[in-house]
């Protein structure tokens, strides 16, 4: 028989268990919820574009490099990593994970100087470029001599670029134009369209019925012409404008040239670029027709290491990563394992005195005992790191495909 003691020390003992089970069932979605997270990431709006063109065609990698061919200065494996890549004419443009802008290529009038950002979406013309704030603003930099290159207040919600125009989506669907404007490439339209994409000389809209309207013309006075659709798509190029139907066919049309021709795909993206038109297949091939061979990728976007180390520790001290991308350890600092950095960091692993860090970049820096060369810099880049007892370890990003002959491989 049990006693009136044994009864209410069962009873509670199976209260604070349930109390237990209770606090850490209300506990745990705020553990979680206060999680730190990895440096925080500026993600472009809308659907990531893997490849576009202008003057030069552009895609990106999954390793965040992005990959272009055409004019020289821009064509080569620049390795990032990007989040978009924006060609122009003879410069192109990439965003950081972080909303940075890295350009490269001709910088005569400007365009392609570095811009600190944070922005969300970027756009490159023939001599200027401009990107989109968090705030929908539009901040340019270049060439100006027709007004091009002018900011604007917004809001907007997608930005497109042409050789001498820029225009910009706002969140009710039409299409705000400004610069060069002798054949109407840069009027404003009312829509409304759901993207807006700028050709060297035409500027496209899509309707939400998936039709295309275009304005300006493919040079040479022919006049840009619309589409009745539907797409899901657009690419507007220099004398050809392309859409994407939902069954993943590219319908091209403009200037009897071959990059107007139509291709059955299926594709996912479509990019149209001064004498060429690419399709980006299900298995991220390129695949084009023009100037520009075919391309076995496989582009994508960029995948950041997967399972990032928050929080690493050693076998006597401990680092974490901070939202702001720092490192902060403590305990044991007898080889200066221990000791803060500013990064900024995407992932942090330790080892038994010695602690490394991954950049935003896919380098390594490294601090702590290297009497095994454990804590050597690398220069990557890396998609991610771990550290044991007294070695490191770092997993590369898949090679690129090669771009061909007279290509180079930035560095």
């Amino acid at each position: 028989m049990i006693g009136k003691e044994s009864v209410v020390r069962f009873r509670w003992r199976s209260m604070a268990r349930w109390l237990s089970l209770l606090a850490f069932l209300v506990l745990l979605p705020l553990a979680f919820a206060a999680r730190p997270a990895a440096a925080a990431n500026i993600i472009p709006a809308g659907p990531t574009r893997i490849i576009d063109g202008g003057g030069v065609l552009c895609a990106l990698l999954p390793s965040g490099a992005a990959q272009c061919w055409g004019q020289s200065g821009t064509e080569g494996v620049f390795p990032g990593p990007y989040v978009a890549v924006a060609p122009g004419e003879f410069h192109a443009c990439a965003l950081t994970s972080t909303g940075a802008a890295d350009c490269w290529g001709s910088n005569a009038d400007g365009g392609a100087t570095d811009q600190p950002g944070p922005y969300t979406q970027i756009s490159a013309g023939w001599g200027h470029t401009c990107a989109l704030t968090p705030a929908g603003a539009v901040d340019c930099w270049g060439d100006n001599g027709d007004g091009e290159a002018t900011d604007q207040p917004g809001p907007y919600t997608q930005i497109s670029l042409g050789s001498a125009h820029s225009c910009a989506l706002t969140p009710a669907g039409a299409v705000d134009c400004w610069g060069y404007n002798d054949n109407g490439r840069a009027d404003d339209k009312p829509g409304p369209y759901t993207q807006v994409d700028a050709g060297e000389w035409q500027t496209c809209g899509l309707t939400p019925t998936g039709a295309v309207d275009c304005w300006g013309d493919y040079g040479s006075s022919n006049p840009a012409t619309g589409q009745p659709g539907p797409f899901i798509q657009i690419s507007a190029g220099a004398y050809q404008a392309c859409g994407l139907t939902p069954a993943g066919a590219a319908d091209c049309w403009g200037v009897s040239f071959p990059e107007a021709e139509d291709r059955p795909g299926p594709f996912t993206q479509l990019a149209a670029a001064n004498g060429v038109s690419c399709g980006l297949t299900p298995d991220g091939a390129l695949e084009c027709w023009g100037i520009v061979k075919d391309e076995p990728g496989p582009y994508g976007p960029w995948q950041p290491p997967a399972y990032p180390e928050i929080v690493a520790a050693g076998e006597l001290h401990t680092c974490a990563l901070q939202p702001s991308g720092a490192v902060d350890c403590w305990g044991s600092n007898d080889s200066g394992q221990a000791t803060d950095q500013t990064g900024p960091f995407i992932e942090v692993t330790t080892g038994y005195r010695h602690t490394c860090a991954l950049t935003t970049t896919g380098a390594v820096d490294c601090w702590g005992r290297n009497d095994y060369g454990q804590a050597t810099d690398k220069p990557g880049p890396y998609r991610q790191i771990s550290g044991g007892s007294d070695h490191t370890c770092g997993l590369t990003p898949p090679e690129p495909s090669n771009v061909g002959a007279g290509t180079t491989t930035a560095s």
